[in-house]
């Protein structure tokens, strides 16, 4: 449930702003603000005394792992041989073609 809090406050606007260092507080000074930098790829943030949240400008590399760790995925997938009487046996949703 936090983590849906902090994905939703994870954008740049005025309001999430003081959401990650006003409501979301009661989790620790800057812990909100961390957080939702972390997950925007920086290292860490920090909230200063008007209750702006400041993430650092030091790319964390989560994006790039995310993007490595996806295509390895996808190169597993493809380098499946599944064979016709495979692909026969599971239902499609996808009517393509004049079948």
């Amino acid at each position: 449930m936090i983590a849906v809090f902090l994905a939703a406050a994870s954008t740049h606007s005025a309001n999430a702003v003081r959401f990650r260092c006003g409501v979301m507080s009661f989790l620790g000074k800057d812990f909100a603000c961390s957080a939702s930098c972390w997950l925007q790829g920086q290292t860490s943030g920090t909230c200063d005394a008007d209750g702006n949240c400041n993430c650092s400008e030091t790319d964390n590399g989560v994006l790039d792992k995310i993007k490595e760790t996806a295509k390895t995925f996808i190169n597993e997938v493809d380098s499946w041989e599944i064979t016709k009487k495979v692909k026969d046996v599971v239902p499609s949703r996808c009517r393509l073609g004049n079948e």
